[in-house]
């Protein structure tokens, strides 16, 4: 397993670049500064840096930081921000073996370390793809009687059990109802004031999707809950 080191300045692409890469099969470690650089390589040995800097520190002065590092034998691919274009002379003061303008795609992010590490892309592209597939996969079903006894649908009222395995709300359903109901709409910017009855009539509309019986059972289920809650803690 080979292993990938991310010094990347912006936390939430750092995460999302780490939990990609441990998807494909790679051994990631993650960390936003530049601070005991030399301690991190020297544990963890990576066998290629990826670096994405900002303000803080650019990428090009991680690339010098890296240069100090003796003992760092792996590939260096730095990120720099788009549209950016070093000068010859700054790049020969950085450890760089790839230079790659941001934004960088996953598959590509993922070719580029398959191909400096000597590995076939292939199979890791394949890895992604089946992992965007299971991210974007459809929710499981609704749970059977017995399993909703055992989750988080369970309420306790005066020492009883009710669940809530008859009050499902199609989730699904809705938004697609909502969506329809809103397509075509357009909003007036300039407008700073709407007719009361054609907010009653948008309201009357987009009710007809709603089960009040439902809404009614989630409010008692609320209630009870909340009674339940407020007799334990007194």
């Amino acid at each position: 397993m080979k292993k990938v080191m991310l010094i990347f300045e912006d936390f939430q692409e750092s995460g999302h670049t780490q939990a990609i890469l441990k998807k494909v099969g790679f051994d990631v470690l993650a960390q936003n500064n530049t601070s005991r650089l030399s301690d991190q390589i020297l544990t963890f040995r990576p066998d290629a840096i990826v670096s994405s800097g900002g303000q803080k520190f650019p990428s090009l002065v991680i690339g010098q930081e890296l240069k100090k590092v003796t003992h760092f034998k792996g590939k260096s691919i730095l990120i720099l921000p788009a549209g950016e274009r070093p000068q010859p002379a700054e790049i020969s003061k950085a450890r760089v073996d790839v230079l790659v303008e941001a934004p960088v795609k996953p598959h590509r992010l993922i070719e580029i370390l398959a191909k400096n590490l000597s590995l076939d892309p292939a199979p890791l592209l394949e890895k992604f793809s089946k992992a965007q597939i299971q991210d974007h996969a459809a929710p499981p079903a609704p749970r059977s009687a017995p399993e909703a006894l055992a989750g988080s649908d369970m309420v306790m009222v005066k020492g009883t059990a009710r669940t809530a395995e008859h009050v499902q709300l199609n989730d699904r359903d809705r938004v697609e109802s909502y969506q329809r109901f809103v397509q075509g709409m357009t909003i007036d910017v300039q407008q700073t004031s709407h007719s009361k009855t054609a907010v009653r009539e948008r309201q009357y509309e987009l009710k007809k999707g709603w089960d009040f019986k439902i809404l009614e059972k989630l409010d008692d289920l609320k209630r009870a809950f909340a009674e339940a809650l407020f007799k334990k803690n007194n």
